[in-house]
């Protein structure tokens, strides 16, 4: 959903800097752009109810200052926020991708989107 950010020819992502990366991503809680393998970890730990046990996390809460509740409420209400607006605004270039992708109907990424507005919601309620 999110577009790559355009960062410097040598720049390294905050929490794994031992290694080249080639795509970055904007992060609302880093305030600067981390590698794809982290910010998809992210994506993925801020799904789970439980804490994590995980380097990244450990680095998110040093370099943010906040526990991982905080850290997931905010990366869920920006998920959410992502969401809402494809919902909404149904870019065809992403509907079109995902169709291809997944082999769905229009239809069927149409209600995928909804299914996860909803279930993000339900992830944010529960915090």
């Amino acid at each position: 959903m999110q577009k790559p950010a355009q960062v410097l020819k040598n720049y390294h992502c905050p929490f794994c800097p031992d290694h080249k990366d080639d795509t970055f991503f904007d992060n609302i809680l880093v305030g600067q752009p981390i590698c794809e393998g982290c910010s998809v970890e992210l994506d993925i730990f801020c799904e789970s109810k439980e804490r994590p046990d995980d380097f990244l996390i450990d680095k998110l809460e040093n370099h943010t200052g906040l526990s991982w509740c905080e850290c997931r409420k905010v990366l869920l209400e920006k998920k959410l926020t992502e969401w809402q607006k494809l919902a909404e605004t149904q870019p065809e270039s992403w509907v079109s991708s995902t169709m291809k992708i997944c082999g769905w109907t229009r239809e069927q990424t149409i209600t995928y989107i909804h299914q996860q507005v909803e279930n993000t919601r339900l992830m944010l309620s529960d915090l």
